[in-house]
């Protein structure tokens, strides 16, 4: 009995996590030297109130926005993940954002 709670937990504890990774969509992938970019993107989506995650796969493991003793890492990728509901509007500002800028 014991190991079928065990089993039903890890069950439970996979769909989570499961669920928690799929069905966002990425809008922006950057390396380390585009570090400045990913984050006023991300912040501009979130002052929207477009639900967004961005994600760094730096393999020092730093956290996003904080720079080591040689400034930010030029390794690793940087993704804005946006809610399968806001992904047209979260397109739309960025590109209405991009043309701003050029």
């Amino acid at each position: 009995m014991t190991w079928l709670w065990i089993l039903l937990i890890v069950a439970i504890i996979a769909v989570v996590i499961w669920k928690s990774r799929t069905g966002w969509t990425t809008v922006f992938v950057g390396t380390g030297a585009q570090m400045e970019d990913a984050e006023y993107k991300y912040n501009l989506l979130k002052e929207q109130g477009i639900r967004c995650k961005l994600r760094s796969t730096d393999p020092q493991g730093a956290a996003v926005g904080m720079a080591g003793p040689a400034g930010p890492s030029s390794q690793g990728q940087y993704k804005i993940l946006v809610h399968p509901d806001d992904v047209e509007k979260a397109r739309e500002l960025l590109q209405r954002k991009a043309g701003a800028i050029v």
